[in-house]
Parts: structure tokens; C-alpha cells; sequence
């Protein structure tokens, strides 16, 4: 019989774990197959060895004394996020991917951080199975795009406020924490605690929706003339109101180009959801966001 151990890992392991992360990443992650040249080389022999011995925490199972899977994990404000997961081939279905999510849980209640969480891609198939067998939920992992604006209605300037720079964060929290209440209860929790205010991006142009004569949400307008980029949170009773794309076509009309792709991100899942119709009458479609949050509450 083998001899299996969970260690911490040395060192040396560590860097020897930077350079799988080389192999294993690459086909599922296509940010990371993109380092090229001496990026890579920082990359993988100074700056992720430096990061992951000084701000992460590890564990490695080891068979007959040879790595045969690790994670390596950071302590966020509410949840501990693995950064990295992975099982060599050679060793998978044994198991082992399971037993070191079970020492991050430990890790996780020593310093009584709420959740787990990752950042997963849509090419990375292993890894959505993996966690979703293990019970975590994903938040917002689709979004809305479209490679011309003919399907949008007239556009309607009534619907939006311009936002003083001074309204644009109270506005855009108000909002979110709305939709996260309505929309993904589940993830209210940790997107309030580490996410809400890392994500209210401060360029392009902010707007109030107004809806019969009353603010019902939030728009914000953002990107180059390749892709821009609309975020929408809004009340509940708006996420399918058509004349949220009025409001947006209003928005469009303002920016000073026509972008080549739109894409239109909603504040949570249930508004994706419910907006499905009014989207694809707008001759818009579903894609994956290139990296979403999982989570699972402990």
C-alpha cells in the first residue's frame, strides 16, 4: 500500500508547484496562456514563488513521498480563497482534491472566516465540476453581449440622471445591495463583505434609472471603442421593464463612439435571469464571463 501524507510544503515544493501551475493552467485559464517572454519568466521564477510562500498557505498530498496534488489559499476579510487547486494526473479520482478542501475548511474555522471561495473560468470544466460537487454556488457567471445596437429601441434620456461624482458610490451601493437581497441572497453576504466597493469602477459615466418619476436602480457606461462595457442594478420590479433599454440606448447616444461589442453585466443572477426576453429581443446574447466568484457559506 502507498503511503499517503498531507504536509505542508517546503520551499522547495513550492516552486516546484509555480512551475506545474505552468502545465495544469495554461489549457483552462486563457489570461494565464497568454504570458509570454520575460513576463513568464518573472512569473514563474520571482514573483508567484515570492507570493505564494509569503501570502498564502499550503498543503500537498504526497504519495511515497512525491507531490500528487496541492492548494494553496489566502485569508480574505470574510472568506479563505483558494488560488490554487490542482491533482496530477496520474492521481485524480483518488480523492485527493476532496481531503485538501477539508484542510482549508480547518483553516478556514481557525480564523473564524465565514465562507470558501475561488475564481473559476468558463474553459476550466475540471475545476466548475469539482467545486460544484463540493456544494459552492456561483455568482453572476453569465453575462449579455451584442455586436450591434439595431435591436435596441429608441433611445429614451428620461429614464436616466446623470450622477455628480459625488452621488455616483452611494447611488451604485444602494443598488447593489438591493439586487444582491433580491437577486443572490446567498452571495449578499460575501460580495457586501469583500467585493461591493472593489468593483464600483470609477471611470466612463454614471447614471440614476428613473423610473415614473422615481429612482428604480443604477447604470454605469464604461470601455474603448472595441468593447464597452453597461452595468445595471436596479429594483426588482425593473429588471425586465423594456424601458431599461431605452435608457441605455440613451446612455449609447451620449458615448462619443460606437462600440465594435457591448457587453451588459447585471448585479445578480435573478436579474440576468429575468431579463432574458427584453435582452434577446435586443438581439443580445449570453456569454461567459471570462472569471466568476464561487463561494460556499460554512
Amino acid at each position: 500500500m502507498p503511503t499517503i501524507d498531507i504536509v505542508a510544503p517546503t520551499r522547495r515544493d513550492t516552486r516546484w508547484v509555480v512551475g506545474r501551475e505552468f502545465v495544469h493552467l495554461p489549457p483552462v485559464d486563457p489570461a494565464f496562456a497568454q504570458i509570454r517572454g520575460l513576463r513568464k519568466l518573472l512569473m514563474r521564477h520571482m514573483i508567484l514563488p515570492t507570493n505564494y510562500m509569503q501570502l498564502l498557505q499550503g498543503a500537498l498530498v504526497k504519495v511515497d513521498g512525491q507531490t500528487a496534488a496541492y492548494l494553496y489559499a489566502r485569508s480574505r476579510p470574510a472568506a479563505l480563497r483558494i488560488d490554487a487547486l490542482a491533482t496530477e494526473p496520474e492521481h485524480r479520482r483518488m480523492g485527493f482534491a476532496g481531503r485538501l478542501l477539508g484542510e482549508a475548511r480547518k483553516w478556514a474555522a481557525e480564523r473564524e472566516l465565514k465562507w470558501l471561495s475561488a475564481h473559476l473560468t468558463p474553459e476550466n470544466e475540471p475545476a466548475r465540476a469539482f467545486f460544484a460537487k463540493h456544494g459552492f454556488t456561483p455568482y453572476r457567471p453569465y453575462g449579455w453581449q451584442a455586436g450591434s445596437l439595431a435591436g435596441l429601441p429608441a433611445p429614451d434620456a428620461s429614464v436616466l440622471r446623470l450622477l455628480t461624482p459625488e452621488q455616483v458610490q452611494p447611488t451604485y451601493r444602494r443598488w447593489m445591495l438591493d439586487e444582491l437581497a433580491h437577486g443572490d441572497p446567498k452571495a449578499q453576504g460575501i460580495v457586501e463583505a469583500e467585493y461591493l466597493d472593489a468593483a464600483l469602477y470609477s471611470r466612463g459615466k454614471h447614471w440614476a434609472i428613473v423610473l415614473d418619476g422615481e429612482e428604480a436602480g443604477y447604470l454605469r457606461l464604461s470601455g474603448l471603442r472595441r468593447s464597452a462595457t453597461a452595468f445595471i442594478a436596479c429594483a426588482q420590479a425593473a429588471w425586465a421593464d423594456p424601458r431599461l433599454q431605452a435608457g441605455l440606448a440613451a446612455a449609447l447616444a451620449t458615448w462619443p463612439f460606437v462600440p465594435g461589442r457591448l457587453l451588459v453585466d447585471h448585479a445578480s443572477g435573478g436579474h440576468h435571469a429575468a431579463a432574458s426576453s427584453i435582452m434577446e429581443t435586443a438581439g443580445f446574447s449570453a456569454y461567459n464571463r471570462p472569471r466568476y466568484l464561487v463561494f460556499k457559506r460554512l
